[in-house]
């Protein structure tokens, strides 16, 4: 009779129940002096979590992450309470009444487990406004289990930079090989006007970060700049400015050669070869100065203080170290003029031909 009703509370504590029905289950085990470990409470609302994470449809990573993490933010918050709620005021201070720390290894198994997956699954996203928003819901949780001491809100950065990275990387190749095909295949035809202004890159803003207008004018490099950079703009981590401006460095080169070869293995008509030059003149002066010097800037960023060539002399050091290296280079020559035209006047020099005259200068 006992067992059965131990496994019919137990299975109870393996289902959605609040904190007063938590209550009642731990006080009828007590009643009936049933032994009762406090691993078996955590034991037990561990497989009602992996139960609500196996209902998820994993077949849509954007979906499955955003339940699992919604499902960690609000059922891992409650079950902490619940377990500090019944067996924290326990004051007995016997062996058997101590946890050793079980509910923060259990808790952070639990992170663990979340990180793992999200290590796992976010790769496999292709948007990256699906990234920013995962990104915002996992940040959201963090926050909130911080109220018990779970806060890991530093240890998702490296997860979706990684992420972030991986995406812009095939984004990069794809709008590359994109470009190619429609490059091979693209028609001379003068474009309709875009309705916007063209006078050319100078009259854009420098401070617009959007792609400029006439871009629309030469689809290849439309559909270049529109494949490469859409999935960034949504979630764009300032850590991986350097990596991320190598990686438009190394599009723009591909796309240069590109050009380079189509130049090359193509007979144009006077007209088309005009079209051709102007979209190579749209890239050049629009396309790939822009996104060059943004690479620059950012290593400027990066880098505000490069070393200088030292010419005049400081305060603190005296001679520079160029005009010292200078005056190492010629003391021998200045050295020879000297004697020859001062040996009969300096005897000592006369006799110790090898002897060093320091000079200091102030």
């Amino acid at each position: 009779m006992e067992l059965k009703l131990l496994s019919q509370l137990l299975q109870k504590l393996r289902s959605n129940i609040q904190l007063p029905e938590c209550l009642r289950i731990i006080g009828h085990l007590r009643r009936i002096e049933v032994p009762f470990r406090w691993s078996q409470f955590l034991r037990c609302r561990e497989s009602w979590l992996a139960g609500i994470l196996d209902d998820l449809d994993q077949r849509n990573v954007y979906d499955y992450l955003k339940g699992m993490v919604n499902c960690f933010r609000m059922h891992l918050f409650d079950v902490v309470n619940q377990y500090k709620a019944i067996f924290a005021d326990d004051k007995s201070g016997s062996e058997q009444n101590y946890d050793g720390g079980l509910l923060f290894s259990w808790a952070m198994h639990q992170i663990t487990s979340l990180l793992k997956t999200l290590k796992t699954m976010l790769p496999k996203i292709t948007e990256g406004g699906s990234l920013s928003n995962i990104l915002d819901q996992c940040m959201y949780c963090a926050m909130g289990l911080g109220w018990v001491g779970l806060d890991f809100r530093g240890l998702l950065p490296p997860l979706f930079e990684d992420a972030v990275l991986n995406l812009f990387s095939k984004n990069m190749a794809t709008a590359v090989e994109n470009f190619q095909v429609v490059l091979d295949s693209h028609r001379w035809v003068a474009a309709l006007p875009t309705g916007f202004s063209t006078n050319g890159p100078s009259a854009e803003s420098q401070e617009d970060v959007t792609p400029p207008s006439y871009l629309m004018e030469h689809p290849p490099l439309a559909i270049f700049v529109n494949a490469a950079m859409n999935e960034l703009r949504p979630c764009a981590p300032v850590s991986l400015k350097l990596v991320l401006a190598q990686e438009v460095i190394k599009g723009l080169r591909a796309v240069s050669d590109s050009l380079m070869l189509y130049n090359a293995t193509r007979m144009l008509r006077q007209n088309e070869s005009q079209l051709f030059l102007s979209l190579c003149r749209v890239f050049l002066e629009s396309v790939y100065s822009n996104f060059l010097m943004a690479a620059i800037k950012q290593e400027e960023l990066q880098n505000p203080n490069p070393p200088k060539l030292q010419i005049y002399p400081t305060a603190s050091t005296g001679i520079s170290p160029l005009w010292k290296e200078k005056y190492e280079k010629d003391a021998k020559k200045y050295w020879d003029v000297f004697y020859k035209r001062h040996q009969d006047k300096i005897p000592l020099v006369a006799t110790y031909r090898n002897i060093f005259v320091h000079a200091y200068f102030n």
